[in-house]
C-alpha cells in the first residue's frame, strides 16, 4: 500500500509540474486584455499596410478614412478570432512628435474605432486581406470616428487582436503611420454651426461645413533631389591613363539601366521639367549631384574592368559592359542639368568632421572645394556655389572653419545642430559669424525621407529613440508617414509664431517646439545621398509638394536664392551657434580609419611633391595621384547608422588598397643591383649605378650612401629619373687604401621618402693610400739628387765617383771609339768593316 500511495503521489506531482510549466509559458498571453495587452516577445501576426485612402485629407475628400492591407501569420501556430480596428493619437504639435508617435505606447492612441472581424482562423504562413473604414469626424449617425475637427497631422494605429493556440486573446501586432489633414470635407452637422455672415477668407468653417487650411503663412519650399550612388570605383588604382579603370561590381550599371534606382530618380525630374520647366514645383527643386558619381560614370564611357576582388588593385578582373548605359545616362543628366538648378555635394558625401580630424589641406580641397568644378566640367553647367551641404547634417566649429577655408559662405544644417541666440528667423537663415551663415532644416523630414524606399534607413540626425519607429512598417506605411511629415510645417503655422489672429482666438497656444523656432517658415527637404525611393515614393513626394504649392500652403524657394541669402547673412553679426544634437548620436568614420587616411594622405603628398611634370609626358603628377586621394575620401563617407558596420569594412578595404598602391609607387623607383664585386681601378674611380623607374611620371631623387672609413663619395644632389626608363650615374669616390669594403646605397625622394630597396655593393679598391704616396715622393727626390750629382761632376770635368769601379778601356775599345767607320751608317750594297752586308 505504501508503495502504491507513493506512485500516486509522484504522478500527481508530475501533473502539477506540467500544469505549472504550461501556466508560466502562457503567462504573457494570459495577462493580456483585448486591445490593451500584447503577445510578449513571440511574434504571431504581421500587418502590412497597403494604402490609406485618402492619403491626404482635403476639403474635397470623402468623410471616411479607409485602411487596406494584408495580415500574415508569421508564427508557428494557428491564430483564431482575429479582429482589427483603427485608432488615433492626439494631433502632432511638434517636430519631435512626428517620430515619437511612431514608437509611442499603444494606449496613447485613445480615439478608437470598433473591432472588425477579419478571420476566424489563420494558419501559419497564410495571409488574409483586410479593409478597415472609419468616419473622419463625429456626425449625427453616432458611428465611431477619428474625431478630427481641424487640419493638422494625426498619428494612426492599426491594431490586431487574436487568440493563438495555447494562448488567450491579446494584441498581436500593430502598424503605425501619420495622416495629413489639409482640410476637412463638407459636413452638414458642422455647417449648422458655421457663421454664415463671416468672411470666407478668415472663417474657420465654411458654409458647407468644410474647414480649409490656414494659408496666411506659407512655407518656403525647397528640395534637394539626390543624384548620387555608393562609391563604385575599385580602390588603389592610379590615374592619368596609365591603368585601366576598375569598378568594384556591376551595381552602378544596374542603377543607371532602365528600371534602376538612379534611372527612375532622373526620370522623375525629367518628367517634372517636361510638364512645365517654369512651374512652382520645378523652381522648388534642385539636383544635388555627387561628383564621385560623375567621375565613375565618365570612367565607364571608356573600356573598364570589374574587379573580382575589389581590395586587390591588380587582381583578376573582367571586362565591363556598362559603357552604353553610362553614355546615355550622362547625356540625359547633362540635358536636364542645363535646364534646372544644380548643386554639388561633398565628394563621395565625405564626413566633414572626419576631414577636420585628418587635417590635410589638399584632401579637404578635393572633398569640399573641387566638387563644384567637377560637376560644372562634366555636365557643362554652372552650379550653385558657396554652399556646403554636410552629409551628416551637422557641423562643429572646426568643421565651420574648414567650410570657410574651402570657399563657402553658407551651410545647410539640421536645426537640432544649431542654437539660435537671435530671434527666430522667418526662413531659418542664421549668421554664424566670421563670414559664414547656416540654413536650417527639420531633422524629422530628413528622417522621414530616409525611411522610404526598398531599404529604409535612419538619417544621422534622427534621434536615437526614434530610429526604430521611422524604419518600421511596410513601404506604403513609411511612404504615408513621409508625406504627412512633409506637410507638417505647412499645416502648423502657429509653430513659427506666425499664427494669424483668427486662429489664435480659437485655439490655445501650441507647446514649445525648438525645431520650429529654428526653421521658421523655411522648409528644406534633404533626402539621403543613396535614396532608395521607389517610383511610387517619388511620385507621392512630388505630388505632396504640388498639393502644398497649389493650395498656397507653400511657395517655391529656389536654392540659388538661399545661397544668396546666406552670402548676405554671413557678413552680419552671429545670431546662432553650432551645437551637437542632444538626442542624436552622430557616427562618423572610426579612429582607425582616420589614422589610416592621415598616414596615407601624408605619403601621397610627399610622393607627389617629388614628382615633376614634363612637357613630353602626358601624365601629370596631380592626375596620377588624384584617384588615391579620392579613395581616401570615399573611405570617410558619412553613412546611415544602419550601414556603419559595412562602411567600416569598406573603409578598411579602401585604405588597405591605397597603402598597397603607395608602397608599389615607392618600389617603382629603385637602384638596379649589379651583383658580384665592384673593383675600383684607382683611388678616384667612380661608382657606376643604374636607377630604373616603372612610373609614368618623372621622379626627383637623391642617393643615400653609407661608406666605411677610408672612403668618401661625392654628393650628386637631386637627380631626375625619367618615366618608365633608366638613368646611369657615376658617383665620384675617393679611397685612401687598397682593400675590400661594403658600401650601402639607398634611394630617397628629394624630400626624403625612401624608394625601392637599398643595395649593398662589395667594392675592392686598388688605392695604396699615403704610404705609397710617400715612397713615390722619396724615390723621385732621390732620383733628382743622383742625376744632379752626376751633372755637377760632369760640368766640373771630374769623374763621377759612381764610375770609379769601372775597368780601364783596352786598345780595341779605344780604336772602336775613335773609328768613324764604326759610327757612320753603312752604304746600301756595301760591306761592313766587320764583314757583314750593308
Amino acid at each position: 500500500m505504501k508503495a502504491r500511495s507513493m506512485r500516486v503521489l509522484i504522478a500527481l506531482l508530475g501533473v502539477l509540474a506540467v500544469g505549472v510549466v504550461f501556466v508560466l509559458g502562457s503567462g504573457p498571453l494570459a495577462g493580456a486584455a483585448p486591445g490593451d495587452g500584447d503577445s510578449g516577445t513571440e511574434e504571431f501576426l504581421s500587418i502590412s499596410l497597403d494604402a490609406i485612402d485618402p492619403s491626404t485629407v482635403t476639403t474635397t475628400s470623402p468623410g471616411t478614412v479607409t485602411a487596406r492591407g494584408t495580415l500574415t501569420n508569421v508564427g508557428d501556430r494557428p491564430v483564431r478570432n482575429i479582429a482589427m480596428r483603427l485608432q488615433r493619437a492626439p494631433q502632432v504639435t511638434t517636430s519631435a512628435g512626428l517620430g515619437d508617435s511612431l514608437s509611442a505606447d499603444a494606449n496613447s492612441f485613445d480615439v478608437v474605432g470598433e473591432f472588425q472581424d477579419i478571420s476566424e482562423q489563420l494558419a501559419p504562413g497564410k495571409t488574409v486581406p483586410f479593409t478597415l473604414r472609419i468616419n473622419l469626424s463625429d456626425n449625427s449617425s453616432g458611428d465611431p470616428s477619428l474625431q478630427i475637427d481641424k487640419p493638422g497631422v494625426y498619428p494612426l494605429l492599426i491594431n490586431v487582436n487574436g487568440t493563438p493556440d495555447y494562448g488567450v486573446p491579446a494584441r498581436l501586432d500593430d502598424s503605425r503611420t501619420l495622416l495629413p489633414v489639409m482640410g476637412l470635407p463638407a459636413d452638414r452637422d458642422r455647417a449648422q454651426i458655421a457663421d454664415q455672415g463671416a468672411d470666407p477668407a478668415t472663417a474657420p468653417i465654411g458654409g458647407d461645413g468644410s474647414i480649409p487650411p490656414d494659408t496666411s503663412s506659407p512655407v518656403g519650399l525647397t528640395m534637394l533631389w539626390p543624384i548620387a550612388a555608393p562609391a563604385s570605383l575599385a580602390p588603389g588604382v592610379t590615374g592619368g591613363g596609365d591603368e585601366t579603370v576598375r569598378l568594384m561590381d556591376n551595381g552602378l550599371q544596374q542603377s543607371i539601366s532602365p528600371g534602376g534606382r538612379l534611372d527612375h530618380l532622373l526620370m522623375a525630374m525629367e518628367q517634372v521639367h517636361a510638364d512645365d520647366p517654369d512651374s512652382q514645383l520645378s523652381r522648388s527643386l534642385c539636383l544635388a549631384v555627387d561628383p564621385d558619381l560623375l567621375i565613375s560614370l565618365q570612367s565607364m564611357t571608356e573600356p573598364y574592368l570589374v574587379s573580382t576582388d575589389p581590395g586587390d588593385p591588380t587582381g583578376p578582373a573582367r571586362e565591363g559592359t556598362g559603357t552604353p548605359q553610362a553614355i546615355a545616362f550622362l547625356d540625359r543628366l547633362s540635358a536636364l542639368a542645363g535646364q534646372t538648378c544644380v548643386v554639388a555635394t561633398s565628394f563621395a558625401h565625405v564626413d566633414t568632421a572626419a576631414l577636420t580630424q585628418v587635417a590635410d589641406k589638399e584632401l579637404s580641397e578635393v572633398g569640399l572645394r573641387a566638387p563644384s568644378d567637377i560637376v560644372d566640367t562634366i555636365l557643362g553647367v554652372k552650379s550653385v556655389r558657396g554652399l556646403a551641404i554636410p552629409a551628416s547634417g551637422v557641423v562643429d566649429d572646426a568643421g565651420a572653419d574648414l567650410v570657410r577655408d574651402t570657399g563657402s559662405t553658407g551651410a545647410i544644417v539640421a536645426a537640432s545642430g544649431l542654437a539660435n541666440s537671435a530671434p527666430t528667423s522667418p526662413d531659418g537663415v542664421y549668421p554664424l559669424g566670421a563670414d559664414l551663415a547656416a540654413q536650417t532644416y527639420d531633422p524629422a523630414l530628413a528622417s522621414a525621407l530616409a525611411a522610404v524606399g526598398t531599404t529604409p534607413h535612419s538619417a544621422q540626425v534622427t534621434p536615437n529613440a526614434q530610429r526604430a519607429g521611422w524604419v518600421h512598417g511596410s513601404e506604403q506605411a513609411r511612404r504615408q508617414t513621409a508625406i504627412a511629415s512633409l506637410m507638417f510645417s505647412a499645416l502648423a503655422p502657429s509653430a513659427s509664431g506666425a499664427t494669424p489672429q483668427a486662429t489664435q482666438a480659437q485655439s490655445p497656444p501650441p507647446p514649445a517646439d525648438p525645431i520650429a523656432d529654428r526653421i521658421g517658415r523655411g522648409e528644406v527637404l534633404i533626402a539621403p545621398p543613396t535614396w532608395s525611393a521607389t517610383p511610387e515614393d517619388t511620385k507621392a513626394v512630388l505630388s505632396a509638394m504640388t498639393m502644398l504649392l497649389g493650395s498656397d500652403l507653400a511657395v517655391p524657394r529656389a536654392l540659388p536664392d538661399i545661397a544668396s541669402e546666406l552670402a548676405t547673412a554671413s557678413s552680419t553679426p552671429a545670431g546662432a551657434a553650432l551645437v551637437a544634437p542632444r538626442t542624436a548620436q552622430i557616427q562618423g568614420p572610426s579612429p582607425q580609419t582616420i589614422a589610416a587616411v592621415r598616414s596615407s594622405s601624408a605619403q601621397i603628398s610627399e610622393l607627389q611633391d617629388a614628382m615633376t611634370r614634363r612637357a613630353d609626358v602626358p601624365v601629370t603628377p596631380a592626375a596620377y595621384m588624384a584617384p588615391l586621394r579620392e579613395d581616401l575620401l570615399r573611405a570617410m563617407a558619412s553613412v546611415a547608422p544602419q550601414d556603419q558596420h559595412a562602411a567600416g569594412h569598406a573603409a578598411t578595404m579602401r585604405t588597405s588598397a591605397v597603402s598597397i598602391t603607395v608602397a608599389s609607387i615607392r618600389d617603382g623607383v629603385g637602384i638596379l643591383d649589379p651583383g658580384g664585386r665592384f673593383t675600383l681601378a684607382s683611388e678616384r674611380s667612380p661608382l657606376l649605378l643604374v636607377i630604373r623607374s616603372d612610373l609614368p611620371v618623372a621622379m626627383r631623387v637623391r642617393l643615400n650612401i653609407a661608406v666605411p672609413d677610408g672612403m668618401t663619395v661625392g654628393d650628386l644632389g637631386v637627380i631626375e629619373i625619367p618615366p618608365n626608363g633608366t638613368r646611369q650615374i657615376q658617383v665620384p669616390t675617393r679611397a685612401d687604401r687598397s682593400r675590400s669594403m661594403t658600401v650601402a646605397i639607398g634611394l630617397v625622394t628629394a624630400n626624403g621618402v625612401p624608394l625601392g630597396d637599398p643595395i649593398n655593393l662589395s667594392v675592392h679598391s686598388n688605392a695604396y693610400g699615403k704610404p705609397l704616396f710617400i715612397i713615390t715622393i722619396c724615390a723621385g727626390v732621390l732620383l733628382v739628387l743622383l742625376a744632379g750629382r752626376r751633372l755637377w761632376h760632369r760640368f766640373r770635368g771630374e769623374p763621377d765617383p759612381a764610375d770609379l769601379d769601372r775597368p780601364e778601356p783596352d786598345e780595341r775599345d779605344r780604336l772602336m771609339a775613335d773609328s768613324r767607320a764604326l759610327h757612320s751608317p753603312p752604304e746600301r750594297g756595301g760591306h761592313h768593316p766587320d764583314g757583314g752586308h750593308r
